[in-house]
């Protein structure tokens, strides 16, 4: 079943435009619509890329909002548990810097 349990059928634009690139070390600015698939477009190729060989950080993902933390961190998470580690990721959060 693998990501299927999530919906995936077919990358969507974003994705088919985004995931090659990153895939070879590219930084990628793009830009598309809510529900689209930014979070598996940035999430899936950098799952790839870790090389489990070394103990360090090795990606990160920063959230503006706590909705958004927690959606992707769970989508993270998810995709995490269809590879070979499972311990990789670790989530916090980090209160605003900015004043209220």
């Amino acid at each position: 079943m693998g990501i299927y349990e999530k919906g995936f059928e077919r990358p969507s634009p974003i994705q088919e435009e985004s995931i090659p690139i990153a895939l070879t070390g590219s930084d990628i600015l793009a830009r598309a619509k809510n529900g689209t698939g930014k979070t598996a477009a940035f999430s899936i190729p950098a799952i790839e890329k870790i090389d489990q060989t070394k103990n360090a950080i090795q990606g990160t993902c920063a959230c503006p909002q706590i909705t958004r933390f927690s959606y992707d961190g769970s989508l993270l998470q998810f995709l995490v548990t269809f590879t070979s580690f499972d311990k990789w990721l670790r989530s916090s959060l980090v209160p605003s810097l900015r004043k209220h």
